[in-house]
């Protein structure tokens, strides 16, 4: 998010997308790391990519119950 707010989103896609390629187990993580995708891929324009991200972002809010995740993703 700071490399996005500083002007670089790209760089900020490249981090997310390093920390899924890193892996996680941890839903909540995996989660965040996908909401933030979503929004950098969002500031660079790229909306079908926005979309994806977010909607995996839902997936797992409603995955876990997560009701304040959910609404945030939608």
């Amino acid at each position: 998010e700071r490399l996005c707010k500083a002007g670089d989103c790209r760089a900020g896609v490249a981090f997310f997308q390093a920390a899924i390629q890193a892996g996680t187990d941890d839903l909540r993580t995996l989660s965040a790391i996908y909401s933030q995708l979503g929004n950098a891929y969002f500031y660079l324009g790229d909306y079908s990519n926005a979309m994806q991200y977010h909607k995996h972002d839902l997936t797992l809010a409603r995955t876990m119950n997560d009701k304040l995740g959910e609404a945030k993703a939608s």
